[in-house]
């Protein structure tokens, strides 16, 4: 097998390259040094290769823009993206560029190398008749919040050059696909609020812009208990953020894997979710990202619905993620979100059953070492049946993880109704 190993770390890339060598002697490795060749031009000759292995990072580049422009070309061999980070949202996004498989470093083992390059040089073969993968996709990839733009914003923080009119900011929460996260103190009332920042290189993206603003008038636009709160919206010279309510309460991922939760209380927290999604799927809006780390809780144990930053209008007239953007988090993700097909709110009742067998037995029903191996399963392997669990439970699960949107609940007052009569 003939590999080439692009990553911007020499003594990674050798260190990469002995593991290979030690467990595929007959192998050859060639290692490429983006920092010092960068891009391969256009007539850089991809056949002399069987394998890639492309690191996400390349210093100042992004690996799956490169990806993404040299996909197209048939010479282009399997390839496996390499990440630090292993945040699903890039393996989807490598995954629908046209990658073959996706591998975290941190979990990296001969093992798994081995097995990954095997079956991506295999996979690439039966494939190479087809269309390009992921030949759709015409826009880049939204970059991610880095490390380096997380660090500055911290630091700008700490030394209050962020200026949001009455809001003091203090220490930040988290960070994601596209902001960061702080707690602040609206000094006027001394309230402890969450404010959402856009990342600084999104600012200068209208894309981006024009996402951030819709997902605060949509969430403005509609009043419900189980919807968090939004406060105000503005922009500073380098942020744009987003004013709203703290949750202290944690989420529901942490309440299943840290308690025992029965199943009358499952039921109860489903109908929570499925009130909330009732209201958004009425005004015409899919969630198309519903995960238990997306539903959190008050201080007074109210579940409440977050995170709208993937929401789609179906009536077309707002779309908060472009055609052929990967949204959704792949242990979530429907079928129809996988093949990138139309969607409406049977979408998210997919998602839902996904959750409602986390809930119950505190395992997802479709697990893999891969991400094109859970996807797979999504599309052709049938949930299983849960032990210890009623045949009603169980049939309104199953219902829920139908492949087909057809044999699902149409929307969330019938999934409430299946809900009532347990």
């Amino acid at each position: 097998m003939r590999i080439i190993l692009i990553d911007d770390s020499a003594d990674y890339r050798q260190l990469l390259a002995h593991r290979i060598k030690a467990m595929m002697p007959n192998a050859q490795v060639e290692e490429y040094d983006p920092i010092a060749r960068g891009r391969p031009s256009p007539e850089f000759y991809w056949g002399d290769y069987d394998a890639l292995i492309l690191d996400y990072q390349l210093g100042i580049d992004n690996g799956l823009d490169w990806l993404m422009e040299f996909r197209n070309d048939p010479m282009f061999p399997a390839t496996i993206v390499l990440t630090g980070h292993g945040d699903e949202a890039t393996a989807v996004r490598a995954l629908k560029l046209g990658a073959d498989d996706y591998l975290r470093k941190m979990d990296l083992t001969q093992t798994s190398l081995k097995a990954a390059l095997e079956n991506a040089v295999q996979s690439h073969k039966n494939t190479n008749n087809a269309a390009p993968a992921g030949q759709d996709v015409t826009q880049p990839a939204t970059s991610g919040v880095t490390a380096a733009a997380a660090s500055v914003l911290q630091a700008e923080v700490s030394s209050g050059q962020i200026n949001i009119g009455p809001y003091q900011i203090g220490n930040i929460l988290g960070q994601g696909g596209m902001a960061m996260v702080y707690q602040a103190t609206r000094l006027e009332d001394g309230e402890i609020v969450a404010v959402k920042f856009l990342e600084q290189s999104d600012c200068q993206d209208e894309r981006a812009i024009s996402r951030f603003m819709e997902e605060f008038h949509l969430l403005v636009s509609l009043s419900h208990p189980r919807l968090v709160k939004i406060y105000e919206q503005g922009f500073t010279d380098h942020y744009g953020y987003i004013v709203m309510e703290l949750l202290t309460g944690g989420d529901l991922k942490e309440r299943i894997y840290r308690t025992d939760i029965s199943h009358d209380q499952a039921i109860a927290y489903m109908k929570d979710v499925v009130s909330a999604l009732q209201v958004l799927h009425n005004e015409g809006i899919v969630h198309r990202d519903l995960k238990p780390a997306n539903i959190m809780f008050r201080k007074d144990d109210d579940l409440v619905l977050t995170d709208f930053g993937t929401a789609k209008d179906m009536s077309g007239d707002m779309t908060l993620t472009n055609k052929g953007e990967v949204v959704g988090t792949p242990y979530y993700m429907s079928p129809e979100q996988i093949r990138d097909h139309t969607i409406d709110e049977r979408s998210d009742m997919y998602s839902l059953g996904v959750i409602f067998h986390e809930l119950l037995t505190k395992k997802r029903p479709f697990t893999a070492k891969s991400a094109t191996a859970l996807m797979y399963k999504h599309l052709y392997t049938e949930p299983p049946r849960m032990d210890s669990v009623s045949e009603p439970i169980n049939d309104i699960a199953q219902k829920l993880l139908a492949k087909d949107p057809g044999g699902r609940y149409k929307n969330a007052g019938e999934l409430l109704q299946a809900l009532d009569s347990l």
